[in-house]
């Protein structure tokens, strides 16, 4: 259902969204994820790396996914993300918007998704929720 939003609508939830997508990159210049070392255990109930076999160094942080979820979505804003093309509707109930920067860093998406859903809270009080969720690869 396509829904007509006023031009002054549109250009407050463009604003909106652009304004708490900056608030996640700019977390993230402040942020150092843990980084992992990924290898081979000395043995099968060892948690030591054996060094002698192949290691690698991942600077970011564990590999996965994180999103920020709202719901419902029957409110304008929410219609408008996905109608733009910058939310997806979840089989969950909701909507979802996917963080796709930062490679494969799972905390880096996090702290992302974080800033912007403390920020959709602060601008729309009548969102009952609005959080982050992520998962490993």
């Amino acid at each position: 259902m396509i829904i007509n939003f006023s031009q002054i609508e549109h250009d407050r939830f463009s604003d909106i969204f652009d304004t708490a997508n900056r608030l996640g990159f700019e977390a993230n210049q402040k942020f150092s994820p843990q980084p992992m070392i990924v290898g081979e255990s000395k043995n099968l109930f060892s948690d030591e790396i054996d060094y002698n076999k192949p290691t690698y160094f991942v600077e970011d942080g564990v590999c996965g996914f994180a999103s920020v979820i709202i719901k419902p979505a029957n409110n304008r804003f929410a219609k408008w993300l996905v109608q733009t093309g910058k939310a997806y509707k979840s089989d969950m109930g909701g909507i979802y918007i996917w963080i796709h920067q930062y490679n494969q860093s799972m905390q880096r998406k996090e702290i992302h998704a974080d800033a912007m859903a403390v920020y959709f809270k602060n601008m729309f009080p009548e969102l009952k929720q609005c959080y982050v969720q992520s998962r490993m690869d």
